[in-house]
């Protein structure tokens, strides 16, 4: 983790917004076949991480390189518990996975959810896929309160 940036998103920072709406509205692909999202999904997210952000309910942080973003992080506070705090979104990409970025996002988001929030507990969402954020939340402490279930029909 050399020589890299932990940055607060900003409401000015429309750029990244997009970027982060993008990339999170595309994420399912990765575990869901067929995905498909349109702009309009997009420009939904942007919407919404703009107008949380200036809510101050919400903490998107990321870390760069060299102007290039390499993980993110999307929290919100929870509108029906104010002490909890969910995990909408956490990512790194795959070029730098491994290296401890989502870790440090994650402790710099705990940080922010105790000093700022007052939070007394962090929620996550992870497909039983991704063992690799199985892991890491396991590492940090986090624990497998249901598993949610699903049948097409």
């Amino acid at each position: 983790m050399d020589n890299f940036t932990l940055k607060r998103v900003s409401e000015n920072d429309k750029a990244l917004i997009n970027n982060i709406a993008n990339i999170h509205e595309n994420l399912p692909a990765a575990w869901i076949d067929n995905y498909h999202v349109s702009s309009e999904d997009i420009n939904k997210t942007v919407e919404q991480l703009s107008a949380k952000r200036s809510a101050n309910s919400l903490f998107c942080s990321i870390i760069e390189k060299n102007s290039n973003m390499m993980s993110y992080i999307w929290a919100e506070v929870n509108p029906k518990d104010a002490k909890q705090v969910d995990i909408i979104s956490l990512w790194t990409d795959e070029a730098h996975r491994g290296q401890g970025y989502a870790k440090r996002l994650k402790v710099e988001l705990e940080r922010w959810a105790l000093n700022e929030v007052k939070a007394t507990s962090l929620y996550t969402v992870v497909s039983t896929k991704n063992s690799q954020m199985i892991k890491l939340n396991e590492s940090l402490g986090y624990h497998t309160r249901y598993v949610r279930m699903y049948k097409d029909l």
